[in-house]
């Protein structure tokens, strides 16, 4: 081989290596560009609405039964009263929307109930007997001969904490002035027939349903359109429960 040869050999070798250096260093700065993030993680859980309607157990002359600790025993199942023509007792119904619920409509629906008719035709009602006052605070949505619904809104973070709601006035029921004796013989007959007893009796029962879907319209909402949206609400309620009257 000529001197001339080896040295094209030479410099034909030496610019491969350098092409070859470059190729390499090429393809490492050429590396696909890549990062990622962390996880959001979106989990969907419920809400709920819990009530509890309570009031102080007592004896037939509305006073409070205690406990050990000299606290009012509640009940769930209501009491009954010994009639005394203007004599008041204690009643202190409670619904509590209960601590963790979601805002919400809040009803309460009073029946009434008992009277009887005399050997005249004189119909006596409950309302002859009886009277009481809802407690500021509740607004009447309807009313018929027996049965009145009021209701209130429970905002969100009443709900939340849990918030109770006295349900009558003064925490009390009288007995109407003019009540006679012969008025309350009508009832059982003179101590007769109590089995077929129509003592004069006040139901209370309490419903909830949800506030969001049925807001009020209007920004404030007036009176009327507070109404219309807790009637929609109530309409709800009734659906769900499959009766006009829950």
């Amino acid at each position: 081989m000529t001197k001339r040869k080896r040295r094209n050999l030479i410099l034909l070798n030496l610019l491969l290596a350098v092409t070859l250096l470059l190729c390499m260093g090429t393809s490492a700065t050429l590396a696909w560009l890549s990062d990622e993030t962390n996880t959001l993680e979106n989990t969907f859980t419920y809400g709920d609405i819990h009530l509890a309607l309570e009031e102080t157990k007592t004896d037939e002359k509305g006073v409070p039964e205690l406990d050990a600790d000299n606290n009012p025993v509640k009940t769930t199942a209501g009491n009954t009263y010994s009639m005394l023509p203007e004599e008041s007792y204690l009643k202190d119904p409670v619904v509590t929307v209960k601590a963790g619920s979601e805002a919400c409509w809040l009803f309460v629906k009073l029946t009434e109930s008992g009277g009887f008719t005399d050997g005249s035709g004189t119909v006596y009602g409950f309302d002859d007997f009886l009277t009481y006052q809802v407690e500021d605070g509740w607004t009447k949505l309807q009313g018929g001969d027996s049965e009145t619904v009021y209701f209130r809104l429970v905002e969100a973070d009443a709900a939340k904490a849990g918030t109770a709601y006295a349900i009558l006035k003064n925490h009390q029921i009288s007995v109407i002035k003019d009540v006679t004796k012969d008025m309350l013989n009508g009832l059982d007959n003179n101590g007769k027939d109590k089995a077929n007893a129509t003592y004069p009796k006040l139901e209370l029962k309490a419903y909830a349903i949800q506030h969001s879907g049925f807001e009020a319209e209007g920004t404030p909402p007036t009176t009327e359109q507070t109404k219309a949206a807790a009637e929609t609400a109530w309409s709800k309620i009734k659906d769900s429960y499959g009766s006009t009257t829950p």
